[in-house]
C-alpha cells in the first residue's frame, strides 16, 4: 500500500465545502489483495534521525466493515479515499475505488512540516510506518 496522492489544499468557498475536497488517496500497489482493517492513516512527524512517528492525535483507523456491514479488501490497483469530511464507507460500481469519510469538521492536512503517515499495527502494538508524504 503506498500513499498515491495528496489532495491538501482544497477548494470551495466555505469550511464545509473545503473539508469535503481534503482527502487523502491510497493505493494497492501489490499483485495481492491487502486487508488494512486496524491500519492507521494519520499525521506524522519528521524526527531528528529522519525517520517518521505517528503523532497520537489525528488518526484514522481503517474499519472492519463498510457502513452497509460489508466487510472488505483491496484489490490489487484498487484505490482508497480517505476523504476529511462526514459522510457513508462505501465501494464504487465496478468495485474500482473504496471511500472512506472521517467525519471531521475541521481541516487535518494542513501543518507545513509535518507529513502523512500510513502505518500498520504488529502484534506487540506498535506500528510499523509503511509510507509516508510531507505536508507541503
Amino acid at each position: 500500500m503506498k500513499i498515491f496522492e495528496t489532495h491538501t489544499d482544497p477548494k470551495g468557498n466555505t469550511l464545509e465545502e473545503r473539508i469535503e475536497d481534503e482527502y487523502i488517496v491510497l493505493k494497492n500497489t501489490t499483485q495481492t489483495p491487502v486487508r488494512i482493517v486496524g491500519w492507521i492513516l494519520g499525521e506524522g512527524f519528521y524526527k531528528k534521525d529522519g525517520s517518521v512517528s505517528l503523532s497520537s492525535k489525528n488518526r484514522f483507523v481503517f474499519p472492519r466493515q463498510l457502513t452497509n456491514g460489508l466487510y472488505w479488501e483491496v484489490q490489487p490497483k484498487q484505490l482508497v479515499f480517505l476523504i476529511t469530511g462526514s459522510g457513508i464507507n462505501y465501494i464504487t460500481g465496478g468495485k474500482k475505488q473504496l471511500h472512506f469519510h472521517w467525519s471531521k469538521n475541521r481541516l487535518m492536512w494542513n501543518t507545513p512540516g509535518k507529513c502523512i503517515a500510513l502505518a500498520r499495527p504488529k502484534p506487540d502494538g506498535s506500528l510499523v510506518i509503511v509510507d509516508h508524504k510531507p505536508i507541503s
